[in-house]
Order: structure tokens, then C-alpha cells, then sequence
């Protein structure tokens, strides 16, 4: 019974990895689309940004618009916008790869090329 149980453990461990590669090839097609799309379209790219705005102005949670910057800033060369901008390259991978959290001033970096700008509020709770 022990051996048939380690079994099926070992077997939904391999479906579990099995499907991960599947959520990751789908992530992987839909950021390469998504980018491609905004590429074509920079105007896409501005409303799909407009929307993270507003999500993170809900939720405080900066993630999903550090992922939106870093699809649109990939459709025109993370190179090109980091020479154009004067922003270092470094800096912009380490934000896009949760390495480096951004101050104010980081992200404005970022946001300003594109029409936008971070404010910091203050607010008694």
C-alpha cells in the first residue's frame, strides 16, 4: 500500500511539473504577444498602462505595473530607452526582476519618458 501511495505521489509531482512548464510556455507566449502587440500599437501600450495605474492606485500592490513598464519598455529595446532616457540599464533590469525595490525618484525615471509621473502622498491614518 506504502509503495502504490509513493507512486502516486511521484506521479502528480510529474503532472505538477508538467503543468508548470505549461503555465510558463503560456506566460512566456503571452509576454512575447503582449509585447509585440505594443510594438505595433504604442497607444495599446498607453491604455494597458492607464490600467495598471489605476489597479495600483486600488491595491498599492506596484508589481503588476512594474511588469506592465517592463513589457512596454521591452517593445522598444531596454537598451534604446535606457541610452535615449539616461537610466541605467542595470537599474531597470534589477527593478523588472524584483531585485531592486523603486524609490520615487526610480520611477519617475521610468515614468516620465512615457507622459507619466509619480507623486508621493502623505495621509494621516
Amino acid at each position: 500500500m506504502i509503495h502504490k501511495n509513493v507512486s502516486t505521489i511521484r506521479q502528480n509531482a510529474l503532472a505538477s511539473r508538467q503543468n508548470v512548464s505549461k503555465i510558463k510556455i503560456l506566460n512566456d507566449d503571452f509576454n512575447r504577444d503582449t509585447i509585440e502587440e505594443f510594438r505595433r500599437d504604442p497607444e495599446i501600450a498607453i491604455m494597458y498602462l492607464e490600467s495598471e495605474i489605476e489597479e495600483y492606485h486600488k491595491t498599492g500592490d506596484i508589481k503588476y505595473l512594474l511588469r506592465t513598464l517592463k513589457r512596454i519598455i521591452k517593445a522598444f529595446g531596454i537598451t534604446n530607452f535606457s541610452k535615449k532616457n539616461n537610466i541605467n540599464r542595470s537599474t531597470l533590469n534589477n527593478v523588472f526582476n524584483n531585485k531592486h525595490k523603486p524609490g520615487i525618484n526610480t520611477l519617475n525615471s521610468i515614468l516620465k519618458p512615457l507622459g507619466y509621473e509619480a507623486l508621493t502622498i502623505f495621509r494621516r491614518i
